[in-house]
């Protein structure tokens, strides 16, 4: 079995993990600013009812 297209499509780059690793910090510390995402489209009614947690026996 070949892992070549895997590997070269799949896997990440040892260049491109440091890379992102200065990106998340630069994020963390406030530096760089990530634009807020309409995701109003997203939001699903869901069909699941709420259980309510019953006190322990104990």
């Amino acid at each position: 079995m070949k892992f070549g297209i895997f590997y070269e499509l799949q896997l990440p780059k040892p260049w491109q993990a440091d890379n992102h690793q200065c990106w998340k910090q630069s994020v963390l510390s406030g530096e760089t600013l990530l634009e807020d995402l309409d995701t109003g489209q997203y939001k699903v009614e869901s069909l699941q009812t709420r259980v309510s947690k019953q006190p322990s026996a104990g």
